[in-house]
């Protein structure tokens, strides 16, 4: 079994709006220049997802074209 490390200062946990107890965690690891995407359920990480600091803006600009389409 792995060891969690805790949520950096640098980042924010979401919960998912139709499954009670999975989340999605987002966090920046300055020390290896990555931010990390996790899907959480029941304090159980289920999968991550690495993204170089030259991915973020577009990630970024997709979550927020989002809403505008709704």
């Amino acid at each position: 079994m792995s060891v969690v490390a805790p949520l950096p200062q640098t980042g924010t946990v979401v919960s998912d709006a139709t499954r009670l107890g999975r989340t999605l965690r987002v966090s920046w690891h300055e020390n290896r220049e990555l931010m990390v995407v996790s899907i959480w359920e029941r304090g159980t990480c289920k999968a991550t997802f690495h993204l170089a600091p030259n991915e973020v803006p577009g990630l970024t600009a997709a979550l927020l074209e989002g809403p505008l389409a709704l």
